[in-house]
């Protein structure tokens, strides 16, 4: 406890644990206190770890500050902190990926990246089987929802996000509801790009699911009574 404590106060001490003034030196801060406890160590003990993991993720959620992005994946993954401190912080990252989701284009940069974030979290729990994760499955689906949603949308973001997003899809997928994932999509979009791209999200939950294609078609329009076969 000594030692973790001396590693805590030698790279928190000179940071202020102030809402006011967080910034990048305490994302850095946080990230090499996780890189540098071992878990022997305990680190998800320090009380001093714990406040300010919380602030880096407020900020992140709230000002939409991508500096801690490094920081939080080493926090939240299993085993740096206790279920209830993860759970707490991922709440705030969740309802950030919402209201950014909902915002349309203009906030769809900040949308994938917390959204990746989120479900890059989530999946790593699950990967592991830590039983953690069952405390942890209320977020899935809002998570799936606001990411499906901007990647099937057209709009400006980062390439190498999207591309990250893209890649994680079928194993964040592969743990999920077949209905959960229609209801996410809805009816084909209207422009022919994101049309595209909803074709892409339904071919890599069916692999992902093992259901077939059809039905998920048939789910996103609302079922089969709602399919018309021509020809």
């Amino acid at each position: 406890r000594e030692s973790r404590d001396l590693v805590v106060d030698a790279l928190l001490g000179p940071v202020a644990l102030d809402e006011a003034k967080i910034g990048p030196h305490l994302s850095v801060a946080v990230q090499l206190a996780f890189e540098c406890l071992p878990q022997e160590m305990c680190p998800h003990a320090s009380q001093q770890l714990q406040r300010a993991t919380h602030l880096v993720a407020r900020a992140a959620a709230i000002e939409g500050d991508r500096s801690g992005e490094k920081a939080l994946r080493l926090a939240l993954s299993p085993g740096s902190l206790l279920p209830g401190h993860v759970e707490e912080c991922l709440e705030l990252l969740v309802e950030a990926v919402q209201v950014a989701a909902s915002q349309g284009q203009g906030a769809s940069s900040s949308a994938l990246w917390l959204g990746l974030l989120c479900a890059s979290v989530l999946t790593c729990y699950e990967r592991k089987g830590q039983r953690d994760f069952d405390g942890l499955l209320a977020f899935r689906g809002p998570v799936i929802t606001a990411l499906l949603g901007v990647l099937v949308s057209v709009s400006p973001r980062d390439a190498e996000c999207e591309h990250k997003a893209w890649s994680l899809l079928p194993g964040f997928l592969s743990g999920s509801e077949p209905t959960t994932i229609c209801t996410a999509l809805g009816g084909p979009p209207a422009s022919q790009e994101s049309r595209g791209r909803w074709v892409r999200v339904l071919t890599m939950a069916s692999k992902a699911l093992e259901v077939p294609l059809v039905s998920l078609l048939c789910g996103c329009r609302g079922g089969w009574e709602n399919v018309r076969l021509v020809g």
